[in-house]
C-alpha cells in the first residue's frame, strides 16, 4: 500500500494540466504567480505570458515577514532585461513604528532551468528606504501554490551582471506564502 501512495504522489507531482507548452508551465501556474505578485504590489505589471521569453514573476512573504513582489523578463539569454521589484517589511524600524519599503528596477535577468537571478538597482522613489544594489535569486519548485519555492537576496554584487548566480537560489530560504514562476525560454 505505501508503494502505491508513493507512486500516486510521484505521478501527481509531475502532472500538468492540459495546455502546457514546451516551456513546462501552465496558464494556472502563470495566473497563480501573477496573483501572488498583485497581492504584494498591484502597481507592478506582470511579464507577458510568452513561453518564448525568459521571465520570473511572483510574490511571497519571507521568513522575516518581508513581502516581496517582482516581475522581470528578457529575450532569451537575458537580452534587454526589464522589470520591477517591491519589498515591504512592516514595522522594520521599531523605534519609529515605521515600515521599510524598497523599490527596485531590474537591470539583469539570468534564467537557468527553474532558477533565476535578478539584478536590482534602487529607484528614485520618495518611498524608497533602500539605496543599495542587490541580486535576488529565486527557485521555482514546479509544485503548486509555491510549495518548495526558495528565495535569497545577495548583497555586494553587480546588479548588471547576474549571470552565474541563479544556481544560488537552491541555498536560499523557503517562502512562507506566495508563489514564484520561472520560465527558461529556448534560445
Amino acid at each position: 500500500m505505501p508503494r502505491k501512495v508513493l507512486l500516486a504522489f510521484a505521478a501527481s507531482a509531475t502532472w500538468r494540466p492540459a495546455g502546457v507548452g514546451a516551456s513546462g508551465y501552465s496558464l494556472l501556474d502563470y495566473q497563480s504567480a501573477t496573483d501572488a505578485l498583485k497581492a504584494v504590489d498591484s502597481t507592478i505589471d506582470p511579464p507577458p505570458n510568452d513561453p518564448s521569453i525568459d521571465f520570473a514573476v511572483g510574490g511571497f512573504q519571507g521568513l522575516d515577514n518581508n513581502n516581496v513582489g517582482f516581475s522581470a523578463h528578457s529575450g532569451s539569454l537575458g537580452v534587454g532585461a526589464q522589470g520591477q521589484l517591491s519589498e515591504t517589511i512592516p514595522l522594520f524600524f521599531p523605534t519609529a513604528s515605521r515600515t521599510y519599503q524598497g523599490r527596485f528596477n531590474v537591470t539583469c535577468l539570468s534564467v537557468l532551468g527553474n532558477d533565476a537571478a535578478l539584478g536590482l538597482v534602487p529607484t528614485d522613489a520618495a518611498s524608497n528606504d533602500q539605496q543599495s544594489q542587490f541580486v535576488l535569486v529565486v527557485h521555482d519548485s514546479g509544485l503548486p501554490q509555491g510549495i518548495g519555492d526558495l528565495e535569497a537576496f545577495i548583497p555586494d554584487v553587480s546588479p548588471t551582471d547576474c549571470t552565474g548566480l541563479e544556481g544560488l537560489a537552491t541555498f536560499g530560504f523557503p517562502i512562507e506564502r506566495g508563489n514564484i514562476l520561472v520560465n527558461d525560454a529556448l534560445p
